[in-house]
């Protein structure tokens, strides 16, 4: 009798254990989701923010998902960003850079942009003293209006539990600048 009610016992005890250490992993996982989308966020920005930092000219196309950037001189060819789908790549070269290739980031990522456009550009308007929108013209500043990456919606336990994973960059302004050579 002693025996039987000990096992009892135990069985509950670790029923109530293992669903802990399942709510334990679930948090692990879903932080480490989230930390790889602010990882992946961050790339794209720092990665913009490098190549625009000697261009000679940039333009904006498709619709604001493709941005070219004219690298000062011409040296390497021209940076490529196009967001198509829910992929973002770089490309230069020949190389092309998919920023969330499921080979470097698990589980699967996507990259939006709601609204429709993932790039806009500004530029000095000295009629109106302020700035305005530019497609498919030389801007002095490329604008991330709403860069969105989010988790892609696999229906796991996590997204069950905690929510479908989203992290957003909003308003995210970077300014084009010639080359500057110092002596």
């Amino acid at each position: 009798m002693e025996m039987a009610l000990a096992m009892m016992i135990v069985a509950i005890l670790s029923v109530g254990v293992s669903s802990l250490v399942r709510s334990g992993v679930e948090g692990q996982l879903a932080q480490a989701t989230n930390d790889n989308m602010q990882t992946l966020s961050m790339n794209i920005v720092d990665d913009l923010r490098q190549d625009l930092r000697t261009a000679d000219s940039a333009v904006i196309s498709n619709g604001g998902n493709t941005l070219t950037i004219v690298p000062s001189g011409g040296v390497g060819g021209n940076i490529i960003y196009t967001l198509s789908g829910t992929d973002l790549t770089r490309s230069r070269g020949g190389t092309t850079k998919t920023y969330n290739d499921t080979v470097q980031v698990r589980p699967r990522l996507q990259v939006a942009c709601p609204g429709g456009a993932c790039f806009s550009g500004f530029r000095a308007d000295t009629v109106n003293k302020g700035v305005m929108l530019v497609d498919n013209a030389s801007p002095q500043q490329i604008v991330l209006p709403n860069l969105t990456v989010q988790g892609a919606g696999q229906n796991t336990v996590i997204d069950k539990n905690f929510g479908a994973p989203n992290y957003a960059i909003r308003n995210i302004t970077l300014t084009l600048t010639s080359q500057t050579v110092f002596q």
